[in-house]
């Protein structure tokens, strides 16, 4: 029987295979495609631009969290240590090509800092997701990403566009310029990658009756 040492090209495939990831890549590329798609038709209204730059990253990062879904339970929490940085260069692998993709299908929108916005946000959005995954499992860690971006769209549908910045806690809509709202985003994903790569997602198997 031939043996796989940790680290080879094999054991990697079969990780990422385990996990679904060409098809979460192929969901970023549809992400960004409707990103762009719907700014191209509708970008000379100012609202579906703010919307765009929290609900196409929004969507990135949920296709993220879903991705930290491992197949094999607690068998997986065992081996965590292990498999710390396959998870840590599988889920910010994925972040980093949503955030590249969506850069690129920013460029040209009519808002300052359009570009960085969606980076900005989906890091932010990543980090909630991830830390989901951490409580509740990957399948359902678009749960609190997705209410979070929907309760900052409903108090503040225009977001940059704003004459002054939404509310406190709505760092999404706030200016790319805001060094809080970077702050915010970055310790968001700094803090739900560690969790999920060093300790897993949660095993939905753990709360089966």
């Amino acid at each position: 029987m031939t043996r796989f040492t940790l680290g080879t090209p094999r054991l990697i495939w079969l990780y990422l295979r385990a996990r679904l990831a060409g098809s979460t890549m192929a969901g970023l590329v549809l992400v960004t495609a409707a990103g762009w798609a719907s700014v191209r038709r509708y970008g000379d209204d100012p609202t579906v631009l703010s919307i765009a730059l929290t609900l196409f990253p929004l969507a990135a990062a949920c296709l993220v969290g879903v991705g930290s879904h491992g197949p094999f339970g607690e068998a997986e929490r065992t081996a965590s240590r292990h498999l710390a940085r396959y998870r840590l260069g599988h889920l910010g692998g994925l972040a980093l090509l949503g955030a590249g993709l969506l850069a690129g299908a920013a460029d040209g929108w009519l808002v300052a800092d359009a570009r960085w916005l969606v980076v900005r946000n989906l890091t932010g959005f990543t980090g909630l997701a991830l830390l989901t995954a951490f409580v509740l499992g990957g399948r359902l860690s678009w749960v609190v990403p997705v209410a979070f971006g929907l309760a900052t769209l409903a108090i503040a549908p225009r977001g940059v566009l704003d004459a002054a910045p939404p509310t406190r806690w709505a760092w999404p809509g706030w200016p790319g310029a805001d060094g809080r709202a970077t702050l915010i985003a970055l310790a968001l994903s700094t803090a739900g990658l560690l969790l999920v790569a060093i300790r897993g997602a949660h095993s939905e198997a753990e709360t089966t009756v």
